[in-house]
């Protein structure tokens, strides 16, 4: 993947990932937000299978 969308990709997650707490911080605490950036990352960045 190219760095431009990569980093287009994380940038949208990280905002969407904002927006969600901010709307809910019960149901998106700081647990979620990294299970889900690291799945991003194992799955997009590091091409592993994701679970």
């Amino acid at each position: 993947m190219p760095a431009k969308q990569l980093a287009l990709g994380l940038t949208a997650l990280i905002d969407s990932m904002q927006f969600f707490y901010t709307s809910d911080p019960q149901a998106c605490g700081s647990e979620m937000s990294e299970a889900v950036l690291a799945k991003f990352f194992s799955r997009v960045v590091f091409g592993a299978d994701a679970v």
